[in-house]
């Protein structure tokens, strides 16, 4: 269903607006840029959904159309910032034929990947246990690093010793 612009008075589509010259932005993106943005100043618990509408120049409707609340906005975030973690994890879980030469890649890029998401990566660690669903985000996203990591080094041929036990002490 389209809605009028308030600048133009003509239709735009539902979930996107103007950005004057003709071309569109998602809303969604929108919200998503605003609260990055917003947490390279700010501390997540002190972001309000006000605050974030009032950077991405969204309404509230158009907000909730989208997210449940700013948790789920850092949610998606995070993941964001996990997938790319993944890409730049994947001469690592190639099985490379210079397995050392390739985690110190993956180490640089994994560094570079938290200096360029600093903000985001600071919120989901300082808050993932104040909402079960960012918890479970959280765990589940360190997991898939945890078992990308470890699957190259069991790998046949990998080069790398075999283990038959974690390495850490059992509890």
């Amino acid at each position: 269903m389209a809605t009028p612009s308030r600048a133009s008075g003509s239709p735009r589509p539902h979930g996107r607006r103007s950005t004057g010259g003709g071309d569109t932005t998602d809303l969604r993106e929108a919200i998503l840029a605003a609260t990055a943005a917003l947490l390279a100043d700010r501390q997540f618990g002190d972001l309000a959904v006000g605050d974030i509408l009032a950077v991405a120049g969204v309404s509230r409707g158009s907000f909730y159309f989208y997210f449940d609340g700013k948790h789920d906005v850092l949610a998606e975030l995070v993941r964001r910032a996990v997938a790319r973690g993944h890409d730049a994890a994947a001469p690592w879980l190639a099985v490379p034929a210079d397995p050392a030469a390739a985690l110190r890649a993956g180490i640089t890029a994994g560094a570079e990947l938290w200096r360029q998401s600093a903000p985001v990566l600071r919120a989901i660690v300082e808050n993932w246990r104040t909402d079960p669903r960012l918890e479970a985000l959280w765990t589940e996203q360190m997991q898939t690093f945890t078992d990308a990591t470890v699957a190259p080094t069991h790998a046949p041929g990998s080069g790398w010793p075999a283990r038959t036990s974690p390495p850490w002490p059992a509890r």
